[in-house]
């Protein structure tokens, strides 16, 4: 349960800080966005809580329209629940960027503002991830930044055809010997 989860965070938080600081007395808070990519379906659904969603660029360059999801309230709080989620059909080779807000440029009043920057360096997405990361951190913002950076890249491939395989198998429990038989079959088949 997402609830939980928000209790973890707060709970793992408190131990880091010591006996005395008085950060122990606040209610600690995290952003999150939480992404995962469906090979087979070629498809990533996400939802986030009070987080900026993900950047993803198409294999040509292009930007991929990303729905508009409500952020949700920050893990910690009382608010809970819902958290919606989204869902897109990406092309194989479309790079995702999940991202803190202050990877981006800054607007004039310092608070951390357009994602467009971004999508311009992601362009290039025939390039490896670690170049992309690099121009990214490089490149985006001079100075200080309000909080932590962290950018994580990742680019969308597919399962290679006749590497998928579907079985149906019975409520009975001897239908776990047979699923396991098949499952080293099959895998040692595909080497």
């Amino acid at each position: 349960k997402t609830s939980d989860l928000a209790d973890v965070v707060s709970w793992t938080a408190m131990l880091a800080l010591s006996p005395g600081d008085t950060s122990r007395q606040e209610p600690l808070t995290a952003s999150c966005v939480y992404a995962i990519y469906d090979p087979l379906a070629q498809t990533c659904t996400y939802a986030r809580a009070h987080h900026p969603a993900p950047v993803i660029v198409s294999p040509d360059g292009t930007a991929v329209q990303v729905p508009d999801v409500p952020p949700g309230p920050l893990l910690g709080t009382a608010e809970g629940l819902p958290f919606t989620s989204a869902t897109v059909k990406l092309p194989v080779g479309s790079i995702l960027a999940l991202y803190t807000p202050s990877i981006l440029p800054a607007t004039p009043s310092g608070v951390p503002g357009d994602e467009g920057p971004l999508r311009r360096i992601l362009t290039g997405t025939q390039r490896p991830l670690q170049d992309l990361c690099d121009d990214v951190v490089y490149s985006l913002r001079d100075g200080p930044r309000p909080g932590d950076s962290v950018l994580v890249l990742l680019r969308t491939r597919s399962f290679p055809p006749g590497q998928t395989t579907t079985w149906q198998f019975g409520p009975d429990p001897e239908e776990a010997r047979r699923a396991r038989a098949h499952v080293r079959s099959k895998l040692a088949a595909w080497n």
